[in-house]
């Protein structure tokens, strides 16, 4: 079953299992390696931490977050989280 996030949800929030990815209004994707990140940007609420982050691809600030995770029965990939609400 996979896990509920709130909005308050920060990148040691997310489950092993899960994957967050941050798309851009270009198009461009990427799963970033938070790994790298500081202990206290780890910390810090995803929704907060956008405004610091930009897309390598064209420049803009502000990217789309989306976590996901396996629903099961060989059904893929679901997103169970994004920021900014739809």
């Amino acid at each position: 079953m996979p896990r509920e996030y709130d909005d308050t949800v920060a990148v040691d929030d997310i489950a092993p299992c899960d994957q967050m990815e941050l798309v851009c209004a270009c198009g461009h994707k990427v799963g970033p390696a938070w790994a790298l990140w500081s202990k206290q940007a780890r910390r810090t609420p995803i929704k907060d931490l956008r405004p610091s982050l930009r897309c390598r691809s064209c420049g803009l600030r502000g990217p789309g977050v989306k976590i996901s995770s396996y629903a099961g029965g060989g059904a893929g990939m679901r997103v169970i989280w994004r920021w900014p609400r739809d």
